[in-house]
């Protein structure tokens, strides 16, 4: 039984690249983890292990997280981290650059996590509920739902016929949910939930992941020494 619950949103500011060792048959020699779908995702253990690098000597905060491997005897957790799932991702667009583009299916995994919250938070005190309302998404008719394009918008170089909604980010109770930075932007740059159908929006959003080549070049003969790999 848990007594606390909290939303935790990470925010990357430069690439973020959370590995899984070198991929077999992988379009890169490192790719980032992934989730059962497909979509970027940071795991529970990657992400409790980065915490724990983190903090220091902190022998208060450490004690929550559990004994360290090897460690004798072993103490176990008082905290459990669910696996990061991705909510927004930058997408190019012609207008403004670029946009927050987003999927129904990432957004029912926020709703879940928000359910798991509510639930444990409502409990223990009067905290006001986080409710992410999805009935928009259900009626939506064209291939991507915007508070800000509308009609033929080029989406990662994909045309796409978006459906426009006004206050749509009220409507579905985003402005309560996220933080104020956060929810600034995406009323600045524009949200576009992109349809699920045929994974529409998860080969786009995969069209937003960097790839990296890292080389080194020998000396003066200016060319690319053994062993350059790629990641995202």
């Amino acid at each position: 039984m848990y007594s606390v619950a909290k939303i935790l949103f990470i925010k990357a500011l430069t690439p973020l690249h959370v590995g899984t060792g070198r991929g077999e048959g992988a379009h890169v020699d490192l790719p980032i983890q992934r989730d059962e779908f497909g979509y970027p995702t940071i795991w529970a253990s990657s992400l409790k292990g980065a915490i724990k690098a983190h903090i220091g000597k902190n022998n208060k905060v450490r004690e929550y997280l559990g004994s360290k491997p090897g460690e004798s005897p072993t103490r176990p957790s008082h905290i459990s981290l669910l696996d990061a799932r991705l909510v927004l991702m930058p997408v190019r667009v012609l207008e403004g650059v670029w946009a927050y583009g987003t999927t129904p299916h990432l957004l029912n995994y926020l709703k879940y996590y928000l359910d798991v919250y509510n639930e444990i938070s409502l409990k223990q005190s009067a905290s006001s509920k986080l409710e992410l309302r999805l009935d928009l998404i259900k009626s939506m008719k064209r291939k991507g739902l915007s508070n800000k394009f509308k009609d033929l918008v080029i989406i990662n170089e994909t045309d796409l016929e978006i459906e426009y909604a006004d206050d749509l980010i009220s409507k579905m109770g985003i402005d309560k949910i996220f933080p104020s930075d956060i929810r600034d932007k995406i009323l600045e740059q524009g949200l576009i939930i992109l349809s699920d159908e045929n994974n529409i929006g998860l080969n786009i959003l995969n069209k937003s992941l960097l790839i990296q080549y890292r080389v080194r070049l020998k000396g003066e003969e200016k060319t690319v020494e053994e062993g350059p790999w790629s990641e995202e």
